[in-house]
């Protein structure tokens, strides 16, 4: 990562989050009203498994990861 556009790449990452959880927020209650509570938790449920699974997919795997992408870092001195 750049360090002279850490502030950029945090600005994004922020912007990225909040606008999917206000358009995911947006949906709950259309989502409720068409197709019922219950099936609206499940989803959610769901998503929040797949979600679980990915986390401890990167937790297990993700030495083998990194290792296998050199992307290279900078530093302060070399940016």
């Amino acid at each position: 990562m750049m360090h002279s556009q850490s502030a950029e790449a945090t600005a994004a990452y922020k912007a990225s989050k909040s606008l999917i959880l206000s358009v995911v927020t947006a949906l709950i209650i259309p989502s409720i009203e068409h197709i019922g509570v219950a099936w609206t938790n499940t989803l959610a449920a769901v998503l929040a498994v797949i979600g679980q699974g990915i986390i401890f997919l990167t937790i297990r795997y993700g030495d083998r990861m990194r290792a296998s992408v050199d992307v290279g870092f900078s530093t302060m001195e070399n940016n």
